[in-house]
This record gives structure tokens, sequence and C-alpha cells, in this order.
């Protein structure tokens, strides 16, 4: 509610910007698992080793499931071959530590194709 002056109240802007935050992560939480997993599979193939990280720490709950899946153009590789064929050491360290149950399936289903 604006004060004397017309402005804001501190109390306002704080609601406004947890309000904006929260309309922020509703955002975040509705990628699809398929558009994570194209673009995580992308720049794991194409050498982009700070995007592959940016993805994998924005969208952890669909990381999960993209590790799985090859986004189109990669040749069928997950992620997780296409980061350790390029020697994306930072990222599959990443992936390691956050996902591990996500390496081991995806690493067993490389084994398997």
């Amino acid at each position: 509610h604006p004060g004397k002056h017309g402005r804001l109240r501190p109390r306002s802007v704080l609601a406004m910007r947890a309000a904006a935050a929260a309309v922020e992560t509703a955002v975040v939480e509705q990628r699809s698992v398929d558009s994570v997993a194209e673009e995580l599979a992308a720049a794991c193939r194409d050498f982009k080793s700070k995007a592959a990280i940016r993805v994998l720490l924005q969208w952890p709950e669909q990381v999960e499931a993209a590790m799985l899946r090859a986004g189109p153009g990669s040749g069928e590789l997950s992620p997780l071959t296409w980061a350790t064929v390029n020697n994306l050491e930072q990222v599959v360290q990443l992936m390691l530590e956050r996902y591990p149950d996500a390496v081991r399936k995806s690493a067993s289903h490389a084994l398997f194709i």
C-alpha cells in the first residue's frame, strides 16, 4: 500500500519480491523432462560445460529422468555419455555428486545399447 508520499512501504516491496520469486519458481518447475534432456545433451555434445552445469543445478527434478534421454541430433547418446566422451570433467563430477542414482542408471543403460 502506498505510504504518505505515494511510495510503497518496505513490507509491500518485500511481498512483491516474494511473489515474483514464487512465480519464477513455478515457471522453472514447468520445464518438461524432454526439454531439459535436449538442452543438457546439446550442452554436453557441444562442449558447453557452463550451460550443462546451469541445467544440472537449475532443474534437479527433471535432470533425474533427463539423464537417460538423448536429445535430437545427439546420436542417441545420453548427456552422461556426451560429457564423458568430451572430457567435461566438472560436468561429470557434478552429475556424480548430485545425481548418483541417475548416473548409475545411465551408465548401465549405455552398456546395453
